[in-house]
């Protein structure tokens, strides 16, 4: 990646977001923390004079019935990508309005990963719409193979053992994980268990 990518942080934990600008910022070669916000009002107030690629957001600081667009609330008119940094659960209307979800679970690396790849993923649809396809959204609601498989991850069984459990083959249960992150944007062991207990899928 030739130039850094400039990021604008939006997070009203002064604790969290000095945390996460820490993050980001030990990988320098890659990213710029070039602007930090408590709330959206002072996000806005200033949003007509910067110029982020990737605008980093708790998304706690929105209608978690998704009724409102983020992209209108947050007066991105440079339309840059909107990633959401989440430590708490978030409704899955709201999660489609983010190009991704980081998880307070996540390392820094995990982080910075997903970050990249949202910044790649803008250019390759950008070369896809300029030839004429148009991506389809994702979805993100877990199949009901997929929370077993979710659970049993939680519970710390090895794919060898989650494939024995649900009689599948270990390759399917690494296809299932993948697309377990892919949906839920959590990448750790850790991280999915505290999603399936706020989800209601194990008992604490």
């Amino acid at each position: 990646m030739a130039a850094k990518l400039r990021i604008a942080l939006i997070e009203p934990s002064q604790i969290v977001r000095t945390g996460l600008e820490a993050s980001l910022s030990s990988f320098g070669a890659k990213f710029q923390v070039l602007w930090s916000f408590s709330s959206i009002s002072h996000f806005t107030s200033f949003s007509d004079e910067i110029d982020p690629d990737i605008i980093v957001v708790n998304p706690a600081l929105f209608d978690q019935t998704g009724a409102e667009k983020v992209k209108t609330a947050i007066n991105n008119p440079r339309d840059a990508r909107i990633v959401a940094f989440a430590y708490s659960i978030i409704s899955e209307s709201l999660k489609r309005q983010f190009s991704a979800v980081l998880s307070i679970y996540d390392t820094p690396s995990e982080i910075a990963m997903s970050i990249e790849r949202v910044f790649q993923k803008e250019i390759d649809d950008n070369e896809l719409i300029q030839s004429g396809y148009t991506p389809h959204p994702v979805e993100y609601d877990l199949s009901d193979r997929e929370k077993e498989v979710l659970v049993s991850v939680a519970k710390g069984f090895t794919n060898k053992e989650i494939a024995g459990i649900h009689n599948i083959s270990v390759h399917t249960v690494i296809s299932h994980r993948k697309n377990i992150v892919r949906k839920t944007g959590i990448k750790s062991v850790s991280g999915l268990t505290v999603y399936s207990l706020l989800n209601g899928l194990i008992e604490q």
